[in-house]
């Protein structure tokens, strides 16, 4: 995490790029440092995708949690949605993904797609195509029995 500083005098805030601390504690201004952090620290969640293809680079994913209720002690499911950036436009419905936050995209958008972990309607295409692949060269018997007699 990279932080910088600022320094704060009575009535000044200066910036650490335009004077030095030395510069303003000879001028006779008490000062202190302040931290700031530039950046916020990775959080990534785990989801699926309830909606997708409706709005161009933008797939809505459902983090779920479990809680436990306070009076029962039972385990119940929290959930909650994000609007999730998806530059290729790659995710489809039921898919699950690894998103990371990120600085806002838009109004609503905070999080991009980090990695995609599964996506069975891929999976079922590519195993449909792989299916009518085998089919189209597996021979027919017409051009089996036709071999045979020459």
């Amino acid at each position: 995490m990279r932080h910088t500083s600022c320094i704060v005098t009575e009535s000044y805030l200066i910036s650490s790029h335009s004077l030095t601390h030395d510069q303003i504690v000879t001028a006779g201004y008490p000062s202190y440092t302040i931290p700031l952090v530039s950046t916020m620290p990775p959080m990534t969640l785990n989801g699926i995708v309830t909606k997708a293809g409706f709005i161009n680079k933008t797939a809505t994913i459902t983090v779920s949690r479990w809680v436990e209720h306070k009076l029962t002690g039972k385990r119940i499911v929290r959930s909650k949605k994000y609007l999730v950036h998806d530059e290729l436009n790659q995710l489809r419905k039921d898919d699950v993904v690894t998103i990371r936050n990120c600085p806002p995209v838009s109004a609503l958008k905070r999080f991009t797609l980090h990695q995609l972990l599964k996506s069975p309607e891929t999976e079922r295409d590519v195993a449909r195509a792989r299916k009518a692949q085998e089919t189209s060269e597996a021979p027919t018997s017409t051009s089996v029995s036709s071999a045979l007699r020459s």
